[in-house]
């Protein structure tokens, strides 16, 4: 399961409400939209994953068989646009780390886990239009996921951190040498952050790990 969200959202949107800059941010949140549902939908299994948004953020759940590595070839994808556009949203917004509002930036959260999931459409007959799909996402492991992206704010170098559930499961399925070799202990591609309490309700906490700008290229590299 893979969490995104975008930074500073909350702040940003209410101070921009009432003036020019807000149209010119609707148009970009409507292109990260398009992007993260032709991601999803051009790449995988509709029925083996399921989607939530939340208007600045995405909650994606995988069940397929190689789940670990499907939810972060996505979340490179997603992370990918973010790159390349959020500079310059934020330079289109007069958005600044030193201003008076801060600039928009981003944060992932992967974890693996049992959850529960209702796909379902909102409908009084099938062949109508305007009928509602929804995805519902149950379980503890929506909330540990999203407490672990939450996590990412309390680092400046990382924004891509993964459970020590997610890393066990990605190197059970991964099948090529080189995608197993990047979480050598030896490796730079991560970095281990101990055991930590991301306050989701389990006492004993989390061992946590980030994932650094070279461990996503070379992933890019190697999945196939």
């Amino acid at each position: 399961m893979t969490i995104v969200d975008l930074r500073n959202s909350t702040i940003i949107t209410r101070r921009i409400s009432w003036d020019k800059r807000l149209p010119k941010h609707f148009e970009f949140m409507m292109k990260l939209h398009e992007e993260v549902y032709e991601t999803l939908y051009n790449n995988c299994d509709p029925n083996k994953f399921a989607f939530n948004d939340t208007g600045d953020g995405y909650l994606c759940v995988f069940w397929d068989e190689y789940h670990a590595l499907t939810c972060l070839d996505m979340a490179i994808r997603i992370r990918e646009f973010l790159e390349s556009n959020l500079p310059e949203h934020n330079k289109t917004l007069k958005l600044s780390k030193g201003g008076l509002l801060p600039e928009f930036n981003y944060g992932f959260g992967l974890h693996s886990g049992a959850s529960t999931v209702y796909k379902c459409t909102y409908t009084k007959d099938s062949k109508d239009p305007k009928s509602i799909q929804k995805d519902f996402i149950f379980g503890i492991v929506a909330n540990t996921v999203a407490r672990l992206e939450s996590f990412t704010k309390n680092y400046i170098s990382y924004n891509f951190l993964i459970t020590a559930n997610y890393k066990k499961n990605y190197l059970n399925q991964a099948t090529d040498e080189n995608l197993k070799n990047l979480f050598k202990k030896e490796s730079p591609c991560y970095r281990k952050l101990g055991k930590v309490d991301i306050k989701d309700g389990k006492k004993t906490g989390h061992y946590i790990f980030a994932l650094n700008p070279e461990f996503i290229s070379k992933f890019k590299e190697y999945y196939v």
